[in-house]
């Protein structure tokens, strides 16, 4: 089996001349990233993380915490 076989090369037509290079971006014309059906996985591991808030609160307001830190805590108090 030949694995170059069914791939089209940088310099052939377009086999969707119609829709635009940005569809499933973004941004630009065409479908956004709603259109690939994906589940929103960032804000599903965030709600994930909502029963451990009192836990990474706490951790936040411990003197030398990063900034990283208390926007995560910031960004689930949001949530909630």
């Amino acid at each position: 089996m030949d694995v170059t076989e069914g791939l089209i090369g940088f310099g052939e037509p377009s086999q969707m001349p119609d829709e635009p290079v940005t569809a499933g971006a973004a941004m630009g014309a065409g479908p956004g990233l709603e259109a690939l059906g994906l589940p929103n996985q960032p804000g599903e591991d965030m709600k994930r993380l909502l029963p451990y808030l009192p836990v990474l609160e706490h951790m936040a307001n411990q003197p030398g915490a990063s900034k990283a830190a208390r926007n995560l805590v910031r960004q689930l108090k949001g949530m909630a």
